[in-house]
């Protein structure tokens, strides 16, 4: 006996259940050629397509339905969610008013809203949408989360938390609230919660890369290289489309020494995200650590042009520039530096060493006093004044700086060597011929064989 059209809908539902798609939609075309006038056939066959991706279709389906009956608001939710997943979000927006207008009692087209809101920025609309779901249906976890992650996007911490833990409550198993909890947590600097809550996302939902991804992150910063290198190449395994995931493991990989390895991940995440300026930032780093100039400027350049206000770019681009000997064009770069981020201490201390290196001492001397002021205990911006100021033959303030280095590293044998230099430019030449002999003998007793022999020779020198 013939399948009836009751049986065939079932029995096509069924079979998506099981994901046999191929089987499920042979099905329902077979319900639809018994019953062309049936809502029901299309509304179920459009329903299938939809979750397996194939969306267009959906829509035409949805559509047919709601010629045949005008009054069903859950097609118009099913062609929202269509456009939804095409990345159609304001298309999506105006079927879910369509469905809310013809039933503003069904909670889940109200979260469906909101979430679409969210993805277009209208975030206290979707807290508004959410709310509503909620109160249609105070028992549906995915409402609390999506909420929270709307006021996180308000910066909102407290009440987003206070959502992921409802949601948690009632659904202690849910891995996605405990993922966007965790993230809230990290926005917060509470790494140790987030941790947790990462651990619990993976341990319910192992097939969620973003958690991966996330820990691995959380790792990286607490120094756990090889737990967070397992992280991000377990975030890939699963979604291979994460640029942030390739960029944590290049950045891993770089730290290691495996500057193919690096180069490969950064390139793969900028082929994702070809407006990444981080990534571009990082696989110039890689270059330029295996010396290859030109192709780390020219990542530099892209990545200044992506992000023109972005510090580091033009920091980076500016060692590369000191490397090859390029000092005023470094110290152009380290100008802008310092213009996006005036406490930038680095970018101080390396203008002063190009300024240094092209004989600008005075101002070198100015960006060692920046350093200093700024980085107390940095000894080579001390070391360095101090040779500046013997360039300019300013021996007595010379003298101070070496000395005041020997305070922070009293066995520095090659600073013991600077001061006796300074010493005998200061016309002190027996204190220069002891310092200069301490100096030798540290720097024997360090096995640095090469200084010592320079520090004998300066010594011969002084003392004729």
């Amino acid at each position: 006996m013939a399948a009836s059209l009751e049986e065939l809908l079932q029995e096509g539902l069924d079979a998506a259940d099981k994901g046999n798609v191929a089987g499920a939609i042979v099905l329902l075309d077979r319900a639809v050629a018994l019953d062309p006038a049936s809502p029901a056939a299309y509304f179920c066959r459009a329903s299938v397509k939809g979750d397996f991706g194939e969306y267009e279709g959906s829509i035409v389906d949805f559509m047919k339905a709601l010629e045949l009956n005008p009054n069903i608001p859950e097609a118009h939710r099913g062609i929202g969610v269509a456009y939804y997943k095409s990345q159609q979000f304001e298309s999506a927006i105006t079927q879910y008013n369509i469905a809310i207008d013809k039933n503003p009692e069904i909670a889940y087209i109200w979260g469906d809203r909101g979430l679409a809101k969210l993805e277009i920025g209208q975030y206290q609309a979707a807290i508004e949408d959410l709310s509503e779901a909620i109160r249609l249906d105070a028992n549906n976890p995915i409402s609390y989360v999506n909420r929270g992650r709307a006021y996180n996007r308000l910066t909102d911490y407290q009440k987003a938390l206070t959502d992921y833990n409802q949601a948690i409550l009632l659904n202690p198993q849910l891995g996605i609230a405990h993922y966007n909890r965790g993230m809230t947590y990290r926005l917060i600097g509470e790494p140790q919660p987030a941790l947790q809550d990462f651990d619990a996302a993976i341990k319910y939902q192992p097939n969620l890369a973003e958690a991966y991804l996330s820990r691995g992150q959380l790792q990286e910063q607490a120094n756990n290289f090889a737990n967070a290198f397992q992280d991000y190449s377990e975030a890939l395994k699963l979604n291979d489309r994460l640029a942030l995931a390739y960029l944590g493991r290049g950045r891993l990989y770089r730290q290691g020494g495996d500057m193919p390895a690096a180069i490969a991940d950064f390139s793969a995440g900028i082929d994702i995200d070809a407006n990444s300026a981080l990534l571009y930032i990082q696989r110039g780093q890689a270059y330029a650590q295996r010396t290859d100039y030109a192709k780390a400027m020219l990542d530099f350049d892209q990545a200044i042009r992506l992000e023109p206000e972005l510090s580091e770019a033009y920091f980076q681009r500016g060692l590369v520039q000191s490397r090859q000997g390029m000092h005023q064009a470094a110290v152009s770069d380290f100008d802008q530096v310092i213009q996006l981020d005036p406490n930038n201490a680095d970018a101080y201390y390396n203008r002063g060493l190009d300024q240094e290196m092209a004989g600008q001492h005075q101002a070198a001397i100015d960006n060692y006093t920046q350093t200093i002021l700024m980085a107390p205990t940095f000894v080579p911006a001390w070391v360095n004044r101090g040779n500046c100021y013997l360039a300019l033959n300013r021996a007595e303030v010379a003298i101070a700086d070496f000395e005041q280095v020997l305070k922070l590293e009293p066995n520095n044998a090659l600073v013991y060597a600077n001061l006796g230099r300074a010493l005998a430019a200061n016309n002190e030449r027996p204190k220069a011929k002891d310092t200069l002999q301490l100096a030798a003998q540290l720097a024997t007793n360090q096995g640095q064989t090469a200084m010592r022999q320079q520090i004998l020779a300066e010594l011969k020198r002084i003392t004729g």
